[in-house]
């Protein structure tokens, strides 16, 4: 017994505790696997919601193929915009016309588009809304959120009537953008839309594509398609996309 006591208060190199620069040196290999690891999660944060958007917004692609097959071919119908009022109503828009499909994606929401939006938003994070519309006899639906868009150009009557209105079926479907990342609830884009990336506030002399030119996925939107499928578009290729009958698809480089 007198020997192990000795033992320990000499030391024991069994017992004894790490050294200064020991501790330091795993502090420091820690702190470096940190630095490499945090990137990489990010980076898997972000790709799970890339991911989760594009699924989502697969669902609602299906669900207006859904639409189409139920109501013969014909597309949604946006309505008469030129009699809005109190009594009238207005026109029903694309995510409420869709959720009377049999199947319903209840999803408006991009998972990166996590800023809140109190009117106009100011960041390609930020989300559309809040939006309220009349209903017939009085009252308003509404307020609604989302972050994704529409492309007004495949509502039916009355805007059939206009020349880019796009009739379905179409050769072009698997290039023509049915809903998307976007800052406003629906666009009529045109070719003559200036290829800037977003900026806070209502669209004005730059057009309506600007809404949709959003670095919400790393510098990327996602688009779903008429014929079904959702990609990730960079910023310059969605000036390529068929927009509308007359949209003239072209190369462009993006401006700030």
């Amino acid at each position: 017994m007198n020997t192990n006591r000795a033992k320990i208060r000499t030391g024991d190199p069994l017992i004894s505790g790490f050294s200064l620069v020991e501790l330091l040196v795993v502090i420091g290999i820690i702190a470096i696997l940190l630095a490499i690891l945090l990137p990489v999660l990010s980076s898997a944060r972000h790709a799970s919601r890339r991911t989760a958007c594009l699924a989502a917004l697969g669902q609602w692609s299906a669900t207006f193929q859904i639409y189409l097959n139920d109501n013969h071919g014909r597309q949604p119908p946006r309505g008469d915009v030129h009699n809005i009022s109190p009594t009238n109503g207005s026109p029903l828009m694309w995510f409420e016309v869709l959720r009377n499909s049999r199947e319903l994606p209840r999803r408006l929401f991009c998972l990166e588009a996590t800023d809140d939006c109190n009117g106009i938003p100011l960041s390609p994070y930020n989300a559309w809304g809040p939006e309220a519309f009349w209903k017939p006899g009085g009252g308003v639906r509404g307020p609604f959120y989302g972050s994704y868009g529409f492309n007004a150009w495949l509502y039916a009557d009355p805007d059939s009537a206009l020349p880019g209105a796009i009739r379905l079926p179409s050769k072009d479907s698997s290039n023509i953008p049915l809903i998307f990342d976007c800052a406003r609830v629906e666009v009529y884009t045109f070719d003559t839309d200036a290829p800037l990336r977003f900026k806070s506030g209502a669209t004005g002399s730059s057009g309506w594509l600007q809404l949709v030119a959003l670095e919400r996925h790393r510098g990327a939107p996602n688009v779903s398609f008429v014929d079904g499928h959702a990609e990730t578009v960079p910023l310059p290729n969605l000036w390529k996309l068929k927009w509308s009958q007359t949209f003239q698809p072209q190369e462009v480089k993006i401006r700030n």
